[in-house]
């Protein structure tokens, strides 16, 4: 079983920083099977920005965030996307 954990709030919150550090660490350190992806918008300061991760010992077969385990919302907005 795969867990998916999702950081979403605005841009400049390091949100993408902390998705790609996490899965580095699950890679490395607990040797999961890991996909991160990422969306922003680069253009606007303070636009949508979220970073997405999925792990676990199963084989990852779609690398997108449907139904996150873990939500850390850092903005309101984030939580009602």
């Amino acid at each position: 079983m795969n867990t998916q954990v999702r950081f979403a709030g605005v841009g400049s919150q390091g949100l993408v920083s902390a998705s790609v550090v996490l899965a580095q660490a699950l890679g490395i350190v607990r040797d999961y099977e890991v996909v991160q992806t990422q969306f922003y918008a680069a253009s606007i300061q303070g636009g949508a920005s979220c970073g997405d991760v999925i792990f676990g010992r199963d084989k990852i077969v779609f690398p997108w965030v449907l139904n996150p385990d873990v939500l850390v919302a850092l903005a309101q907005d984030a939580v009602k996307a």
